[in-house]
Parts: structure tokens; sequence; C-alpha cells
């Protein structure tokens, strides 16, 4: 009788499990596709500095180099003094709603005084937001992100 028994048990739960499989596939939903509203005006990033920028070979920095989207906007290897202004077009499509642009700039090793960056994105040229990257003690880069906020505009007839 036990062996029956344990037949019986065994058979009940391999075809349970299997019932439930069977229910869970069927039960599944189909993943979300998310779209992103982009809008079509036209962004510039404007940069300007209180030291010079220089690159490092050694830890292979850039002198100075902005990502948006893990995507490279701008980058030299070159030295870029203090006195010139960087100002570059977004080329992308920016999304409706949050988006953030990475700024890493690096100064000579040596230099300890105070560093910023100043950051200033242009929507259709007219600035929506400044932001100012300031230096941290005992570090040569200089470097931050800007978050700014893309709405929808509507038109109303």
């Amino acid at each position: 009788m036990r062996p029956v028994l344990a037949l019986l048990l065994t058979i009940g739960l391999i075809g349970g499990i299997s019932a439930y499989i069977q229910f869970a596939r069927s039960v599944r939903r189909p993943p979300i596709e998310f779209q992103a509203e982009t809008s079509v005006d036209r962004f510039e990033v404007e940069l300007t500095r209180t030291f010079d920028c220089v690159a490092d070979p050694i830890a292979e920095l850039k002198s100075i180099e902005v990502r948006f989207r893990d995507q490279e906007l701008f980058a030299s290897d070159a030295p870029v003094k203090s006195t010139e202004t960087i100002r570059f077009a977004i080329p992308r499509d920016v999304e409706i709603g949050d988006n953030e642009i990475s700024v890493a700039a690096n100064r000579d090793f040596l230099a300890t005084e105070f560093a910023a960056i100043g950051v200033t994105l242009y929507q259709n040229d007219v600035a929506i937001r400044r932001q100012t990257i300031t230096s941290e003690p005992d570090l040569s880069t200089v470097s931050g992100s800007v978050v700014f906020r893309v709405s929808q505009e509507h038109d109303h007839e």
C-alpha cells in the first residue's frame, strides 16, 4: 500500500507542477515597449572655465569631455585655455522629460586653487539652464552632471 501511495503522491506533485507551469505561461504578458517622445528644437551647450584644461596621458584623461546618453558630444586632447568659450550643438534628438549631460575637465595635477566650469544649455538660442560645477579639494579633475527638463509644448487654437 505504501508504494502505491508514494507513486500517487509523486504523480500528483509532477502533475501539479506541470499544470502550474502551463498556467504561468498562459498568463504571461508581452513586454511593454517604451517609445520616448523627442523634441524637434535645437539644443546647444556652452562651457566656460576658470582654469586651463590639459590632458593627462598617464591616467588617459582628455583635457575636456562632454557626454550625453553615453555618447561623446565634445572632447579634446589638446590644451584648452580658460579664455576660450566652447559652444557646440547636441546632434541627437533630446527626449521630452529629464535629460542629463556629463562634463569632465582635467587641469594641471599641481593646481590646488578653486576651479569651476560654467555650463549653459540653450534651447533655440534661449538659455534654459545654467549650472556651475566646482572642483573638489585634491582632485585634478572637475566633473559633474547637468540635468535639464524639456517640456512638450501644446499649440492652442
